[in-house]
């Protein structure tokens, strides 16, 4: 089949993504994703790659939205590199992002670092998120803003 029989529904995705620093200081990042629906057989999506999802002593990031962006774009491995090489989250993040709108791209991450720093952007319209810290939630989107 070609990919004309797998047309694609890009509003209803349902990404759920969780970037975690626990007690010990570690981070993580994972991601489940929906997907757009009715993908092309064999398409890989960047869930699964460092572009979508990426965790390490400096950084943990995921990201949602459109996968092949992400992917061409690097995003999470691309904001972590910054931060290894001596940025800040937030300035990882807000270069990032302004390449992203730049570039008309269509995601959104969120972030977080060794210190417990963390971000959320994102160049599409809405991007739900909760942030939790120590047993009490420390920001949450709404729908209403």
């Amino acid at each position: 089949m070609d990919k004309k029989h797998y047309p694609s529904n890009y509003e209803n995705c349902d990404t759920v993504g969780c970037v975690i620093r626990d007690q010990f200081g570690r981070l993580y990042a994972a991601s489940s994703t929906g997907g757009r629906g009715n993908e092309y057989p064999g398409r890989v999506g960047d869930t699964a790659t460092v572009a979508g999802n990426y965790a390490s002593k400096f950084a943990a990031i995921t990201v949602t939205g459109k996968g092949e962006q992400i992917v061409d774009d690097g995003v999470a491995v691309r904001i972590e590199n910054r931060v290894r090489d001596g940025m800040t989250l937030q300035e990882a993040n807000e270069l990032t992002f302004k390449e992203a709108i730049k570039r008309k791209r269509r995601y959104g991450w969120i972030s977080i670092d060794k210190h417990g720093n963390w971000g959320i952007l994102h160049t599409t319209q809405h991007m739900p998120y909760v942030v939790c810290g120590e047993n009490k939630i420390l920001d949450v989107f709404n729908f209403d803003n």
